[in-house]
């Protein structure tokens, strides 16, 4: 979970970037741009049990989600689910996806999504 420890709360966000697809060569090769399995994988991010986006990877990828403001002391959970979609077919086998994620916390009163 998230904790915040000190004296101020915070406002917290959370970004996923940096999404780059990797074509495997098992069992083929694949012409780059092309079956790319991050739009192939669905995404859920949970916060305190509310869902706050879903989507797949690709489309997730580069936006800023505000967390909201979590008080001094108080632990809130974050959970990222992700699955390969049941339609994903044999040409994304071998394949996978890289991504960066980042938490952002700054004072109640900032900005929580900075800009990359």
């Amino acid at each position: 979970g998230l904790n915040v420890t000190g004296t101020n709360p915070a406002n917290v966000s959370v970004r996923i970037y940096n999404v780059t697809d990797h074509n495997g060569t098992s069992p083929e090769s694949e012409i780059p741009g092309v079956d790319n399995i991050s739009t192939k994988i669905d995404t859920i991010i949970e916060y305190n049990n509310t869902v706050i986006a879903t989507g797949n990877l690709s489309v997730i990828n580069g936006t800023c989600y505000s967390l909201g403001v979590i008080p001094v002391g108080l632990n809130k959970t974050f959970e990222l689910k992700m699955h390969l979609q049941e339609d994903a077919g044999n040409e994304y086998q071998g394949d996978f996806a890289r991504f960066d994620i980042e938490f952002y916390a700054v004072q109640e009163t900032q900005n929580a999504c900075p800009q990359l």
